[in-house]
């Protein structure tokens, strides 16, 4: 929680030395509030009482001055913040190890922190807050110690007693909401599909609207009762300090009344010091539980926050250390996932050689999304060697990965950005960027239905939605676009027709832009054109060849297309 502290002051130095001063200030404010109304009535008759009165409205227009600069300052304070933690937290992701951004115990530490400028801001305003009040509550508790030492003690012993079970009572409810969150999610879900375009176009097909409505509204029913069940808990358990405040508030009135009936303090001490007594009841019986309950809540996601900090890895290079050139070679390589027993890859061997057209085929599961991801080094393989010529593949730094390897995976991305920059993001630093987009242009079908100025996207008002279709064609045009020269295209036409699949190949075959291509498919004719044809099963090469050499064979690969060309020539 301290980390808030912390990190405003080493980003946002002047913003934090205001927010402290403006804190500060509205604390002593209230004290001095109460003593110069005080002194107010106790000078009616005197000359004093212009300045005390020009002095409590000098320090009522101070404190709205201070209130809307601490507002201010705040939202300067947190947008500059955002931006600097974002930009750390990215740099956290892409240099962290793929495998642990797929921890299930790192996605419930993301999900639970939010966004950490979010999280430093809220526990920053709850500390200050915090600090605000207890400024406010000794200035308070001082002017009753200088009236009485016996009802200031009195106070503090109330004041206690009314703490602790409003605390339990505020701690109870947070620790039952948090325990309510299965709930919450299943409604939250049902909630999100009413807003999801293709679950519409499902419920007028299949007219579920009756039913996604029944399962919702049962679904918040329970949630209802839940949230009644923790109110009535909230009720009993705030019973007793209900009580004590009360009788906190009788009693000093009683005994402020008592000691003015004695004549030990006088009638303006006596309102000045009731006056104060609902602000003293408020930080005791609200105020100092709450924000403490506040500042509680924040414990997890900020060790959420230090263990995704330790996700940080050595930034590699950005230097080329090593000189790349041969075949990309797979040498008894093993593989399998994290918490898992079964190796997808059993001591599987084969070389991807530079300046062809490799297809990896097989049946699903047989492991050929796990050789994309061992080639763009989002795993390590367990046993063996993945090399480029003599060069581990694991030693390139960034830069040289980047310059090698591009891909376009079964599940991409399209930014909601012009068309040309989604392209155009594959290589951020060519110098011939144009060039490049006409020779994809017309070198290939994939963007003459598509415009590279439209934008895409909900978020403009001018903005273009994308068919399965053409989203694939522009992440596909990106990948080409890139200067690595290895491609792979995992599952590259999953969303085209046939006539665009059958195009899109012999497209590649006659015109690879100079990329050596990796073609990972199901679909058999696809691979006809390569010149290295691997079968994958059971975690090994069980044939290789090109489509020829492997029809001629006789065996699984000739088994395999020939019932899928059966299946597409009927």
């Amino acid at each position: 929680m301290f980390k808030s502290f912390a990190l405003l002051r080493k980003h946002c130095k002047s913003h934090f030395w205001i927010l402290n001063f403006c804190t500060l200030a509205i604390g002593v404010s209230v004290p001095i509030n109460t003593y110069l109304l005080k002194k107010l009535l106790n000078n009616v008759s005197l000359p004093f009482f212009g300045y005390y009165i020009g002095a409590y409205i000098a320090l009522l227009a101070f404190v709205v001055l201070c209130n809307y600069l601490k507002k201010y300052v705040y939202t300067l304070a947190e947008c500059k913040l955002t931006k600097t933690l974002n930009k750390e937290m990215l740099n956290i992701f892409s240099s962290a190890n793929y495998s642990d951004l797929e921890s299930p115990a790192v996605n419930d530490s993301i999900s639970r922190m939010g966004t950490p400028a979010a999280l430093a801001m809220k526990s920053y305003s709850a500390l200050i807050s915090l600090l605000q009040n207890v400024i406010s509550y000794t200035g308070i508790l001082s002017i009753f110690f200088s009236a009485s030492v016996v009802f200031a003690l009195l106070s503090i012993l109330l004041f206690t007693i009314s703490f602790i079970f409003n605390f339990k009572e505020i701690k109870g409810i947070r620790n039952l909401q948090f325990h309510q969150t299965a709930t919450e999610r299943k409604r939250n879900y049902f909630s999100s599909l009413f807003l999801d375009k293709v679950v519409e176009k499902e419920i007028k097909i299949f007219g579920l609207s009756s039913y996604l409505l029944g399962i919702y509204d049962d679904t918040s029913m329970a949630l209802i009762k839940e949230r009644m069940v923790i109110r009535r808990r909230g009720f009993k358990n705030g019973l007793l300090p209900l009580v004590a405040t009360l009788m906190f508030n009788t009693f000093c009135v009683i005994y402020l009344l008592f000691l003015g009936k004695q004549s030990i303090i006088t009638l303006a001490d006596i309102i000045a010091l009731i006056s104060a007594l609902p602000t003293l009841s408020i930080m005791s019986g609200w105020t100092f539980p709450s924000l403490l309950g506040e500042l509680d809540k924040y414990k997890i996601p900020w060790q959420d926050y230090k263990k995704l900090n330790t996700l940080l890895t050595k930034e590699s290079s950005d230097f080329l250390c090593h000189e790349i050139s041969g075949d990309i070679i797979f040498e008894n390589v093993y593989f399998k996932y994290p918490n898992t027993e079964t190796y997808i890859l059993n001591g599987i061997n084969f070389t991807i050689k530079r300046g062809q057209t490799t297809a990896i085929v097989g049946e699903n599961g047989c492991g050929k999304s796990t050789i994309v991801k061992l080639l763009l080094g989002l795993y390590l393989p367990e046993r063996g060697e993945i090399r480029i010529g003599k060069t581990p593949l694991q030693s390139l730094t960034r830069k040289e990965r980047l310059s090698l390897m591009t891909a376009v995976l079964q599940k991409f991305c399209i930014y909601q950005i012009p068309v040309k920059n989604n392209i155009e993001i594959a290589d951020l630093s060519s110098a011939s960027g144009e060039l490049k987009l006409e020779e994809i242009k017309h070198g290939t079908s994939f963007l003459d239905d598509i415009q590279l100025t439209s934008r895409i996207g909900e978020i403009y008002p001018d903005g273009i939605s994308l068919s399965g279709g053409q989203n694939q064609r522009v992440a596909l045009s990106r990948a080409l676009y890139s200067s690595a020269e290895f491609c792979i295209l995992d599952e590259p036409t999953a969303s085209v027709d046939p006539l665009t699949e059958s195009s899109f190949y012999e497209m590649i075959h006659k015109n690879n832009f100079d990329k050596s291509l990796v073609i990972i498919s199901h679909r058999l004719p696809s691979a006809k054109l390569a010149d290295t044809i691997l079968l994958i099963k059971e975690g090994k090469v069980k044939e290789s060849g090109s489509h020829e050499d492997l029809m001629k064979l006789n065996g699984l690969y000739f088994e395999m297309f020939t019932k899928q060309a059966c299946l597409y020539q009927k």
